[in-house]
């Protein structure tokens, strides 16, 4: 038993991609499984059978991440090269939706940050495990300050994903050199260094279009993105329906707040 085990520890990085919501339903399904027996035989004092359940989590969550697929969210508006990173197109039930990582992405030197704005269409989920999901708001947004540094330009695409819902990444480019500490966290989370920054979000982006700062890419069939013409009158993003403030989903529950005001809360880590 154990040798089937571990050989399948090794063809981990051999397995396929999700071919499509079944697949990647059962391996979450397991995560959720054995995540939650571990936690109940730690409490019954049962050690062993705990290590063992949380031995199979571990496995399960990294078939999970191996086998989501890689897609582009964007291209540099400066040299067209492609951001490409993983994405869990199934449902934020799937712990990518917690942390929006990929070790492995693909970027270019003009890149700077990225953030996410996500509408859900109403397609909710349980999300037993893995912590709080943070989607932005429902609608595209620029954050004034980031677009005041030096040749900085912000990039929208709109993926439609397999859950139903509308995924937007936006993302900051800029041909000059940007130090870190004048930029902000990543995707929808608030915390920076050592302090929460509580960015304004201009959801007016006419003004933004129109200087150049703001620009958009489509998608193909086959999950690539094209990087469109600096065209005022062709972006497609302006006045779009939807929560222009935090949406947050904890397990079951599934909340939508006011955005916060501009602000910086500083703290010692300690």
């Amino acid at each position: 038993m154990f040798g089937n085990w571990f050989k399948k520890k090794t063809e981990i990085k051999d397995m396929p991609l999700f071919a499509n919501q079944a697949e990647r339903n059962e391996v979450v399904n397991a995560v959720v499984f054995h995540s939650e027996e571990s936690d109940i035989a730690y409490q019954n004092g049962k050690n062993w059978k705990g290590s063992r359940h949380s031995d199979k989590t571990s496995w399960m969550r990294k078939q999970y991440y191996a086998r989501l697929p890689r897609r582009s969210f964007t291209r540099c508006p400066f040299c067209n090269h492609a951001y490409v990173q993983k994405i869990d197109p199934y449902g934020y039930d799937g712990d990518w939706w917690y942390s929006k990582g990929d070790p492995n992405r693909t970027v270019c030197e003009h890149y700077r940050l990225i953030r996410c704005a996500t509408n859900l269409h109403g397609n909710l989920r349980d999300a037993p495990v893995g912590g709080d999901r943070n989607f932005g708001p429902a609608v595209p947004y620029v954050i004034p300050r980031l677009l005041q540094l030096p040749n900085m330009v912000c990039v929208v695409t709109a993926m439609t994903l397999e859950a139903g819902y509308t995924f937007y990444p936006l993302v900051y480019f800029s041909q000059d050199p940007i130090a870190e500490d004048s930029l902000t966290a990543n995707w929808a989370g608030k915390s920076y260094g050592f302090e929460v920054r509580n960015e304004f979000w201009d959801f007016e982006l006419s003004p933004w279009v129109q200087s150049g700062q703001l620009r958009w890419c489509s998608t193909t069939s086959d999950h690539n993105t094209i990087l469109e013409d600096a065209n005022p009158d062709q972006f497609p993003y302006l006045d779009l329906p939807g929560h222009r403030g935090v949406q947050t989903a904890v397990r079951s529950k599934f909340w939508q707040t006011a955005a916060l005001g501009e602000s910086v809360t500083h703290y010692s880590g300690d």
